[in-house]
């Protein structure tokens, strides 16, 4: 071992120390015995984050190995509550999901869908909740035949896959059925009513209180981005796709899910797109624009410092999505199967089709694995969205001995020999070599 690795390993169990301290002077029943306070070091090893939580809700730390998500619960007589309520539940089922991956009782496919399956509860919960301060206020919406119209929240990205990464935001899109007015005292066409709805969720989720937040909420993958509506009938999102959806918005919808709200009406909806997103047959402009698309996330590593950042970063978990969602775009619209939300199941798929070498794939597999459990790794420190590994020695030592590595440039040799294959099979995809894209509005959504 250098001496610069023996002095981190000394900083390292003394800040281990302080935090054991922490969780005593909480809870003196905690630490119970030598076999658990080793299990609280390793916890205090990767997550300042969970240590905070459990000195904040000490009496819920016997929780911490349970495999089913606690319920939420809000308070029906006092919407000034739901904010804590909603945060301290997120945090304290977040350490849940950190000790869980920490002490390999879930591996990391099962994490991923745990922290889907957090933000799926604390959508739905919240939109419900919200859906009746708003009835009871304003009435029900309701279309020209008296049909009760509902709020519908659309998952993108990995959340719609349902692999989101632990401190991530969530892409979401806010529609309703059909056209109509409230029924209340107070009317509001059905516009106003849902996109007010949609504000109220946005800030229960996001804003920033003394409990922290609970979930980043990204808005601008909706028709039109930031100038766009809020809310939009599902004839209004169908009409938009059809006359102006862009190549980029049918790659950001392969994953989208109905997450919360009226789920089978979301289903229906989605099923109007799904010509958009995947053609019946091979379009060769399509082509062209996963190319431009292709070119534009190379120049992109090219110019920019990405080289620890396990997202965008050359062999980097944005090339392995791209490389799978783009043959299901081409594939897709002939070959039904292979419409599937999830990396993983979609990548399973390719292979089984025939456009994807087995032992290819398996590599691809076992590469975005590794990243995304280093991505949680270094997400789960201190709960911030951030996807490169820290600058700071001894951060960056605290993860790689958390994952079992003796130090720092062990774990990085690991995610090079990882990032090399990913690289090299990203620069094969679609023959198109490296080279400057054309400024497009492409450049929005990979901004």
């Amino acid at each position: 071992m250098t001496d610069e690795s023996t002095l981190l390993e000394k900083q390292l169990q003394a800040l281990v120390q302080r935090h054991l301290d922490r969780l005593v002077q909480a809870n003196t029943g905690m630490l119970n015995s030598s076999e658990i306070e080793e299990k609280y070091a390793a916890l205090a090893t990767v997550s300042d984050f969970a240590i905070d939580t459990l000195c904040q809700q000490p009496d819920h730390w016997q929780q911490l190995e349970t495999a089913d998500i606690a319920p939420l619960e809000y308070s029906n007589d006092d919407e000034g509550q739901w904010p804590q309520q909603l945060r301290r539940w997120r945090r304290l089922q977040s350490t849940r999901v950190i000790w869980r991956d920490l002490h390999e009782l879930d591996n990391v496919e099962a994490s991923l869908a745990n922290i889907s399956q957090m933000a799926d509860v604390a959508l739905s919960k919240s939109v419900k909740i919200i859906s009746s301060l708003f009835e009871s206020r304003y009435g029900q919406v309701k279309n020209s035949d008296g049909d009760a119209q509902s709020f519908v929240v659309f998952g993108l990205g990995k959340l719609g896959g349902g692999e989101l990464n632990f401190s991530s935001d969530v892409d979401l899109v806010y529609a309703y059925p059909q056209q109509g007015d409230s029924d209340g005292a107070r009317s509001l066409d059905s516009e106003a009513y849902f996109t007010r709805i949609g504000q109220r969720l946005a800030q229960l989720l996001g804003d920033i209180t003394s409990d922290g937040f609970s979930h980043r909420v990204d808005l601008r993958l909706r028709p039109y981005g930031n100038s766009g509506r809020l809310a939009l009938s599902f004839a209004a999102m169908e009409h938009y796709f059809q006359t102006e959806g862009r190549d980029w918005e049918r790659y950001a919808w392969v994953k989208a899910r109905p997450v919360a709200g009226d789920i089978a009406a979301g289903e229906r909806c989605l099923e109007s797109l799904r010509p958009f997103v995947y053609r019946r047959y091979l379009d060769y402009t399509a082509l062209d624009g996963l190319r431009e698309m292709k070119a534009m996330i190379a120049v992109e590593v090219e110019k920019r410092e990405l080289a620890d950042h396990l997202k965008l970063g050359p062999g980097g978990i944005r090339e392995i999505e791209f490389l799978v969602q783009a043959l299901q775009l081409i594939h897709g619209g002939r070959e039904p199967a292979l419409r599937q939300r999830s990396l993983l199941k979609a990548l399973q798929l390719l292979v089984q089709a025939g456009h994807l070498p087995k032992a290819t794939a398996e590599k691809l597999k076992q590469a975005y694995l590794f990243l995304r459990r280093v991505e949680n790794r270094v997400q789960m420190l201190r709960d911030e969205q951030t996807h490169s590994l820290p600058q700071d020695a001894l951060m960056r030592h605290r993860i790689a001995r958390g994952l079992n590595y003796a130090n720092a440039n062990e774990l990085e040799n690991a995610l090079q020999g990882h990032r090399d294959f990913v690289s090299e099979e990203f620069s094969r995809l679609l023959a198109s070599k490296r080279h400057k894209a054309k400024s497009t509005a492409y450049s929005d959504y990979w901004r």
